[in-house]
């Protein structure tokens, strides 16, 4: 949590300005810009008193410690750590209490505590410093040069994929199916390195027709057949005794969206299979033509959302969304609905502290929402694997009434879109 708050909590020469101004804070009717950051100077010094308390309970508290080092120390250091300790342990207890009281005091605090989140204009009045830094940011990002487009390279994506799945399925209650999407992620991988396209066009329903993916079906199928377990061994065998039209039109459905015309327990592994040649096809072929309008669906494939990504690196801090069928990536400004484009009634939900790395980013205009993956949160963060990891999270949102806008590849809808 230190090391995590620190930056925030440094002294500033604009702390005077609230320290001066703190009688008008409290009965709220500061007559002067505060020039106040994320947090202010109370907020800066409760900090510092938390950690120092901390501090002080864990140094005393080892120091009394009978049973491996109270021995070391004299008799007066030992009722110095016993004073200490209990000053810092009731000094800690009425920090947090005022700190409980003071959230009560200054209307709109309680929420932003509970869901992490809080109103531009909660922001502008209690933090007007750091509102001005987000609107400037916000400029910023909007007349910063981006590629409107990006297209992952396969074996790399595949490769980080597979890796990350694996780490989210440990201790997970979806643990064996996170480790089997893994397996599919990393024979995708494999294959893409062996695999080309022919295709002089993106049309995922034309390159359904034309079969070539079912190379890939049967390249997939033989990766994941020496590791398969035994309650998946059935669905392999099903797909290889499929007849070459089943595969077809099964790849054809798939495409046009129709997913209640094929089994959910194939359907993952011949979109695995369908979604490579796609993507191989996506990075064949020209870009198609920027343009000025951002669009719900992939501007390459016209293919759904998994979900958004919050870049990390040389791409910090913009957002991109990601195709659940050809892996390309799209640019959307941040703060506003992907799927309406409204920015007035937008909520965000999770179930993790304020620092999540995944959260709904739900709409109150469309009622819809969609994921939002964050990489400064979490570098190794990828969109399919943490979405799929945080199925739990689609559930609480369909109960507040709102529907899903994007598809995962091994988590496909069982009716027709």
């Amino acid at each position: 949590m230190f090391v995590r708050f620190v930056k925030y909590n440094l002294p500033a020469k604009t702390d005077l300005i609230w320290f001066r101004n703190v009688k008008g804070v409290i009965l709220n009717n500061a007559k002067q810009p505060l020039k106040i950051g994320k947090y202010n100077a109370g907020q800066k010094v409760l900090f510092w008193l938390i950690m120092l308390s901390i501090v002080a309970l864990l140094v005393s508290g080892l120091i009394m410690w009978r049973a491996y080092f109270a021995e070391f120390f004299s008799i007066p250091v030992l009722r110095l750590a016993i004073l200490i300790h209990s000053v810092a342990g009731i000094g800690l207890i009425l920090l947090i209490l005022g700190h409980i009281y003071l959230a009560i005091w200054v209307r709109g605090s309680i929420t932003g505590m509970v869901t992490g989140y809080v109103s531009k204009a909660w922001i502008r009045h209690h933090h007007d410093r750091w509102h001005d830094e987000l609107q400037a940011a916000k400029k910023d990002e909007s007349t910063r040069h981006f590629d409107p487009i990006l297209r992952p390279e396969l074996h790399e994506l595949y490769t980080a994929r597979a890796s990350r799945l694996r780490e989210l399925a440990q201790g997970h209650e979806l643990e064996a199916y996170l480790r089997l999407a893994a397996d599919v992620a990393q024979a995708q991988a494999t294959v893409s390195q062996q695999s080309q396209s022919d295709a002089s066009a993106v049309n995922p329903a034309e390159i359904a027709r034309q079969g070539a993916w079912t190379a890939h079906l049967d390249a997939l199928l033989e990766q994941l057949a020496p590791q398969a377990s035994p309650a998946i061994t059935p669905h392999l065998d099903a797909l290889r005794a499929m007849s070459a039209q089943a595969r077809l039109e099964a790849g054809l459905a798939l495409a046009q969206n129709q997913f209640d015309a094929v089994s959910q327990a194939l359907a993952p592994f011949l979109w695995a299979a369908l979604s490579l040649e796609v993507a191989l096809a996506a990075r064949a072929v020209p870009l198609p033509m920027a343009s000025n309008e951002e669009s719900a669906s992939c501007p390459v494939c016209g293919g759904a959302p998994v979900a958004s990504l919050i870049h990390k690196g040389t791409r910090q801090g913009l957002r991109y969304l990601h195709c659940s069928l050809c892996e390309c990536e799209w640019h959307m400004v941040r703060a506003k609905c992907t799927n309406c484009a409204d920015a007035g009634d937008l909520d965000y939900l999770s179930f993790d502290t304020t620092e999540a790395v995944v959260r709904a980013e739900s709409c109150g205009h469309c009622h819809s929402y969609l994921k939002v993956i964050s990489q400064e949160r979490e570098p190794d963060a990828e969109t399919v694997a943490d979405d799929l990891a945080s199925l739990v999270l689609d559930d609480a949102a369909s109960e507040e009434g709102y529907g899903r806008t994007g598809l995962n590849p091994f988590a496909l809808p069982d009716q027709a879109l």
